[in-house]
């Protein structure tokens, strides 16, 4: 993995990062919008894992008390050094997170940005037990991937990424259990999981939507894409899924982002035993 990013990662850049020629655009929504899934971390101790050349580690340095900002590469760090060097509440550990070893329950909120797609299944799991250590209790883990296929347009030759399906990941996080005492166990509990509204944004453009249309958003989660799609074209949504979490964070979303019940829809169900009528949507 060292010589796949010293051959993708020869100038330090943004677009290397993300492995994207339009990354300078990108960034500009994505950063804001990852951020904003991320529970408060105002005085709390971040570690981030894969901190790169620091796209986020400033971000999370402006109200952290302390971020912890993990990378392999110490060509990166000492990028991420020069960057940030005026904040002082940064340290920076140059090492192999699936060797990295800090304290238990020393940690607030663990980040990472495409991190675990570029380690084997046994690297990972191992590594989300860990995590699951170093959390204080009540703490936070946020995680994103490219998940089924590749992100971003640069060739990569020999590419030792590994793009899981969303539910691998949920399933490798649901099997890990570390003992409290001698008869009670803890473990993780799945907040919500969706897609980046940032690279969806593309997609419904190619739906040609028009004012007043019906959408059904099948597994529409938080309701990323819902409110883009009844923000920017007037459609209106339908948004059906499993997860009661992830319905009512997109409720709670829907208020902030100003998309009334006439707008957005959403409905805790399973699509597959839900019957509409027909011509119901476009």
């Amino acid at each position: 993995m060292t010589e796949y990013w010293r051959e993708h990662s020869k100038e330090g850049s943004v677009n290397e990062m993300m492995l994207d020629t339009a990354a300078e655009e990108l960034t500009k929504e994505e950063v804001p919008e990852i951020l904003s899934y991320l529970p408060d971390w105002t005085g709390k101790t971040v570690l981030e894992l894969g901190a790169g050349i620091g796209r986020f580690t400033a971000e999370l340095a402006k109200t952290a008390e302390k971020v912890l900002a993990v990378d392999f590469m110490e060509d990166f760090i000492e990028i991420n050094k020069t960057t940030n060097s005026c904040y002082s509440n940064i340290d920076y550990i140059v090492t192999d997170v699936t060797k990295l070893e800090i304290p238990e329950e020393s940690v607030d909120l663990i980040f990472s940005n495409w991190l675990f797609m570029y380690l084997e299944d046994m690297e990972a799991q191992e590594l989300m037990k860990k995590q699951l250590s170093w959390l204080k209790p009540g703490g936070h883990i946020f995680m994103r991937e490219s998940c089924k296929h590749q992100s971003g347009d640069k060739n990569r030759g020999a590419n030792p990424t590994q793009y899981r399906d969303p539910e691998l990941y949920e399933a490798f996080y649901s099997s890990i259990a570390l003992p409290c005492d001698e008869e009670n166990f803890y473990g993780y509990d799945l907040v919500f999981s969706k897609s980046v509204d940032t690279y969806i944004k593309d997609f419904v453009e190619m739906l040609d939507l028009k004012e007043g249309q019906r959408v059904l958003d099948v597994g529409g989660g938080i309701g990323g894409s819902a409110f883009y799609m009844a923000k920017t074209f007037g459609a209106k949504v339908t948004i059906v899924d499993l997860s009661s979490n992830m319905i009512q964070i997109g409720m709670e979303r829907a208020q902030e982002v100003g998309c009334g019940p006439d707008q957005v829809v959403f409905e805790r169900t399973d699509a597959t035993k839900r019957d509409y009528p027909p011509a119901s949507f476009r």
